[in-house]
C-alpha cells in the first residue's frame, strides 16, 4: 500500500509542475502573397524552438481556407500546398511542410520533430501557387 501512495505522490507531483510557456511570434503583420519564390522572414532575435511542437502558421486572407488534406483552397477552388525552410543559428537548414493546422490556420512543420537543435535565425515560406495571407506566426516555447 505504501508503494501505491509513493507512486501517487510522484504522479501528482509531476503533474503539478508548471508547463513551459508557449510563445507566438508574429513574422508578418501585414498582408503578403506566398508564391513559389520563397518569402523570407528574419526576426530581430532568434526564435526559440525548444518545445516538442514548433510550427509556422499562416493567417489566410479572406476567400482562402485550409482544406482537410493539408492544402490551402484558393477562392477559385484550386488547391495549393505550403512549404518552406528554417535556418537555425548554427547554420543547419530544415525543410518545412504543411502537415498540421491550428484552428483554421494551415501550418508548416519542420521535417524533424522538436525540440530543434537550436534557435531559428530565418524562416522562408513558399507555395505551389500564389496564396494571399494576412499574417504568419511562429509557435514554440520561451527559453
Amino acid at each position: 500500500m505504501r508503494g501505491v501512495a509513493v507512486a501517487l505522490v510522484v504522479a501528482l507531483g509531476h503533474s503539478c509542475t508548471p508547463a513551459v510557456p508557449r510563445v507566438h511570434v508574429p513574422l508578418a503583420a501585414k498582408p503578403f502573397t506566398i508564391t513559389p519564390k520563397p518569402t523570407v522572414f528574419t526576426p530581430a532575435t532568434p526564435l526559440w524552438a525548444d518545445n516538442d511542437v514548433v510550427t509556422v502558421c499562416v493567417q489566410l486572407a479572406p476567400g482562402y481556407e485550409a482544406a482537410d488534406d493539408f492544402t490551402v483552397r484558393t477562392p477559385e477552388g484550386t488547391k495549393a500546398r505550403l512549404y518552406g525552410e528554417i535556418t537555425l543559428t548554427r547554420g543547419a537548414i530544415l525543410g518545412l511542410k504543411q502537415t498540421s493546422q491550428l484552428d483554421i490556420e494551415p501550418c508548416v512543420d519542420p521535417d524533424v520533430p522538436g525540440p530543434l537543435s537550436g534557435p531559428v535565425r530565418q524562416v522562408s515560406l513558399a507555395s505551389t501557387i500564389p496564396v494571399r495571407a494576412s499574417g504568419a506566426t511562429w509557435h514554440s516555447t520561451a527559453p
